[in-house]
């Protein structure tokens, strides 16, 4: 939008995007209007001041630090402000993100400060990234409070022709601020490990291994949440692909509640083309066998059958880019 004297710049920043869902079981799905522009923000940077970090406002897409770390979904209604790549520890990056939760749904959501740093090298192609979040207290909701979590995620390349991650994250406070499930309590303590290998050959074969654990522990007992997944995929040509994903979440705790489920997922993609603007055509056939879990409910592809023991699921999806 401006540029100033000394090389800096006022930039807006806009997104829209479409949406995949349309419907479920034949019915109208509702479609969340801030997953149509996920991005609109502020942002100036070059300013001698910030000393190369930039400043921004607004709504703009969340990276989570780790995987399933409880931060929230990069489409919630909040509007953010954050300083990007700060150097105020030596030449370490720091990044830091306020987010300011609004009512929702007759809902009040918490906000949080979150802190991380840029990739710090530990070796030739190995870095670690350090980060802290604190949840704020919500005063006009009954038995809340405020939490935190602290996370570390190690990268190293070149691990068997391909890339391996592993984060670690502890973290304590209230269970509504933390997320997780009721039968809990009102407060918790929570570890999880996380690790994952990624790979991709010159055959066209590529995939990834994830494996992780959560730990959590209140007065009411423990319950670990462990999940495993397999996702090979082959690569025929720039036209076609295949994609795999063999999954199985296990459920295990110190007062009764258990459960398991396992799913396998087939969805091949074809790319029609630039003539198309690079459309892609995708079918997906998933099966999930489970058992009950008494009310914790795992993360399926579709509201509809989240709840059901075992089951299949079956669609086509097209989706093209203007």
């Amino acid at each position: 939008m401006l540029d100033l004297d000394g090389g800096a710049q006022v930039m807006l920043i806009a997104q829209a995007r479409g949406t995949d869902a349309t419907t479920v079981n034949g019915r109208p799905a509702a479609i969340d209007p801030y997953a149509l522009v996920p991005q609109f923000y502020t942002a100036v940077s070059g300013l001698a001041l910030l000393d190369g970090a930039t400043m921004w406002a607004g709504r703009r897409d969340n990276a989570p630090f780790l995987l399933s770390s409880g931060l929230l979904p990069p489409n919630s209604t909040a509007m953010r402000f954050g300083v990007d790549n700060a150097k105020v520890i030596g030449d370490i990056g720091l990044s830091y993100q306020y987010t300011a939760r609004a009512d929702q749904n007759g809902q009040n959501l918490p906000s949080y400060h979150s802190l991380r740093t840029a990739p710090i090298n530990t070796n030739e192609q190995g870095s670690i990234q350090l980060g802290f979040t604190r949840v704020e207290a919500q005063p006009l909701v009954q038995d809340t409070g405020g939490a935190w979590w602290a996370s570390a995620l190690h990268e190293q390349k070149g691990v068997l022709f391909g890339t391996n991650r592993l984060g670690v994250q502890f973290g304590s406070g209230s269970r509504n601020a933390m997320t997780g499930y009721t039968g809990m309590g009102p407060a918790l303590s929570r570890t999880r490990v996380a690790e994952s290998m990624e790979w991709k050959g010159r055959s066209g074969l590529s995939g990834a291994v994830e494996q992780s654990l959560q730990f959590d522990r209140s007065p009411v007992g423990t319950l670990q949440w462990t999940t495993t997944r397999l996702r090979p995929a082959y690569v025929a040509s720039n036209q076609f692909r295949l994609n795999f994903e063999v999954s199985h979440d296990q459920i295990s705790s110190g007062f009764g509640i258990s459960g398991q489920r396992t799913a396998l997922t087939v969805a091949p993609t074809l790319t029609l083309g630039k003539s198309a603007g690079n459309a892609n055509l995708r079918a997906f056939y998933t099966y999930s066998r489970a058992s009950d879990v008494d009310g914790i409910g795992y993360t399926a592809p579709a509201d509809a059958w989240a709840s059901q023991a075992s089951g299949s699921i079956f669609g086509v999806q097209l989706n093209r880019r203007w």
